[in-house]
C-alpha cells in the first residue's frame, strides 16, 4: 500500500497540492490503481485466446487499396489564403 509520505513525495515531484484530509483517501485510490497495473503486467498474453478481443490475430489485417484519392481534395490541400495553408472543408465518400 501506497503510504501517506510516499503520496506527499509523489505530489511534491509533480508540483501538486493535496488536501491533508483527502491523504488518507488518496493513498488507498492510488494503491488501488497500482495494484490493478501489478495484475495487468503480469497477464500472460498466451492467456487470450485466439479470435477473441485481445487476442491479436483479431486485429483486421491490412487491406491494399487501388483507388487513387479524390482529385479534387488533392486540389483544394494545394490552395492558400493569406500565405497560409487551410484544410478543406471535410467530405464523406
Amino acid at each position: 500500500m501506497l503510504t501517506t509520505d510516499e503520496l506527499l513525495k509523489i505530489a511534491r515531484l509533480s508540483r501538486l497540492y493535496i488536501e491533508p484530509e483527502r491523504l488518507a483517501a488518496l493513498a488507498a485510490d492510488m494503491s488501488a490503481i497500482v495494484a490493478f497495473a501489478d495484475t495487468v503486467t503480469g497477464a500472460e498474453v498466451s492467456e487470450a485466446p485466439a479470435g477473441q478481443a485481445g487476442g491479436l490475430d483479431a486485429l483486421r489485417g491490412d487491406v491494399a487499396r487501388s483507388e487513387a484519392p479524390d482529385r479534387e481534395a488533392v486540389l483544394e490541400l494545394s490552395k492558400v489564403r493569406d500565405g497560409s495553408y487551410f484544410a478543406p472543408e471535410v467530405r464523406k465518400l
